[in-house]
């Protein structure tokens, strides 16, 4: 009887199972898959070589800057990015390195992001409710520690302390035995209590 499988071993088989998702599953269905049934992260996502970037005609995309008081980066990425998504990358792969690593290498924790200039950034939040590709918006001002986020659902840009999102984050974690869903409405609801504001143009586009 085996009672112990090497960790190389472990990699080979989960390596082998997600070739075969990928082979059987649409694009949108191994998403949902990867994020919802196996709880991984869109860092993850790339680690394992997965590209989306097809994707992104047909199921939109979001919208990303990334700033502190020196510099700012703006950014696409190839697959939208939900609120959930966006506060566990950055409380899991972005939080600890915010001063240490160049705002370039932070966006790398995002998948398939194409580097855009702060005025394509302005019109794509212009554009927004206008088109219905544009998922999210998402702006991260680690100069004040705040992270807004605005919803092509509801267009409103809405504010929260980062300190409010990694503990967010944390209390949706805490029971492992959760699927992705309920993990996210947990975060909502404990996310939803420490917003700080809700506005209905981009920060950004008043700069």
């Amino acid at each position: 009887m085996i009672t112990d499988i090497s960790k190389e071993r472990q990699t080979e088989i989960l390596g082998k199972a997600l070739d075969w998702f990928s082979e059987h599953f649409e694009a949108k269905e191994l998403l949902d898959i990867l994020h919802e049934h196996l709880d991984m992260t869109d860092s993850e996502i790339d680690l394992f070589g997965f590209d989306f970037s097809d994707m992104e005609q047909d199921n939109g995309f979001s919208v990303f800057c990334l700033k502190d008081y020196e510099d700012a980066v703006f950014f696409t990425t190839a697959i939208p990015n939900d609120f959930y998504c966006v506060a566990s990358t950055y409380h899991y792969y972005i939080k600890d390195d915010v001063g240490r690593l160049s705002l370039d290498s932070l966006a790398g924790c995002f998948s398939d992001q194409q580097f855009i200039d702060e005025q394509v950034f302005s019109v794509l939040c212009a554009a927004m409710s206008k088109d219905s590709r544009i998922a999210s918006l998402i702006e991260f001002d680690f100069d004040n520690e705040q992270l807004k986020y605005c919803d092509n659902a509801d267009g409103m840009w809405q504010t929260y302390d980062l300190s409010d999102i990694s503990k967010a984050v944390r209390k949706s974690n805490s029971n492992k035995d959760l699927n992705y869903a309920a993990r996210k409405n947990i975060f909502i609801e404990n996310i939803s209590v420490e917003e700080t504001d809700t506005e209905s143009e981009s920060p950004s586009m008043r700069m």
